[in-house]
């Protein structure tokens, strides 16, 4: 918020102080961090309709789309529907294209029963998408020297700073519920691979000699510092 116009502003990344946001949220900035994803962020009060975005689209300078949260009259399939704001939702014409009748608005706990599942299954059939168009994409400039993600679930850090001279990352996990840890694993270790890293470290607290996480196998080198394992590729596993 500007304190001068008291228009409010768009913000680059997390907030530096998150007291009193709420789980799902601060999770979805774990999320966006991890995967080094660049994001805005507009604070505002709670939005129920187009006319009440009109500020977020001027100060984002975008035209806002629309969420529609929807289900079949069984509750057994959902449908998360994107659109233009000023375009007028029609439950006729979106139920004959995904061929489901009996449309209708979907309990809002549903949303979060769905999210918190972590099951794509947990939606119901998929249908394909239609109008998605990639506009662009943008890159980091500049490495940041470490990573780190945090949620009720994980907290790890990855340490990039000798990546630009030595090629070498270095992944300490915190802590980890045991059925995360082959998804933060590989998706980290690619993460660390992708941004340059010609080595990439583990800190054997979590992760085992031997053990493969999605194309990568830990391995224990001898000339490496005694508590690291190395992830080594190895192509896609069996």
């Amino acid at each position: 918020m500007n304190n001068e116009t008291n228009t409010p502003v768009a913000e680059s990344g997390r907030p530096k102080d998150v007291t009193g946001r709420i789980e799902t949220e601060i999770r979805t900035y774990d999320l966006l961090d991890s995967l080094n994803i660049p994001y805005m962020r507009f604070d505002h009060e709670a939005a129920f309709t187009i006319d009440a975005c009109t500020g977020a689209d001027e100060v984002l300078g975008i035209h806002i789309c629309k969420n529609l949260f929807l289900c079949n009259r069984q509750q057994t399939a959902f449908y998360l529907l994107t659109m233009p704001g000023d375009k007028p939702f029609h439950t006729k014409d979106l139920s004959a294209q995904i061929g489901s009748s009996r449309l209708s608005f979907a309990p809002p706990e549903k949303m979060e029963e769905i999210l918190e599942e972590k099951n794509r299954a947990a939606a119901g059939p998929t249908i394909p998408a239609r109008g998605l168009t990639l506009v662009s994409l943008e890159y980091e400039k500049e490495l940041a020297p470490y990573l780190e993600g945090e949620n009720k679930h994980w907290h790890y850090v990855l340490d990039q700073r000798n990546v630009p001279e030595k090629g070498l990352a270095y992944l300490t996990i915190e802590r980890c519920e045991p059925e995360e840890l082959d998804g933060v694993l590989r998706r980290v270790i690619h993460q660390a691979y992708r941004n340059g890293a010609k080595q990439v470290f583990v800190r054997d607290t979590f992760g085992e000699e031997g053990s493969i996480y999605g194309y990568y196998r830990l391995r224990r080198q001898p000339e490496v510092e005694e508590g690291w394992l190395e992830a080594i590729y190895e192509g896609e596993h069996q």
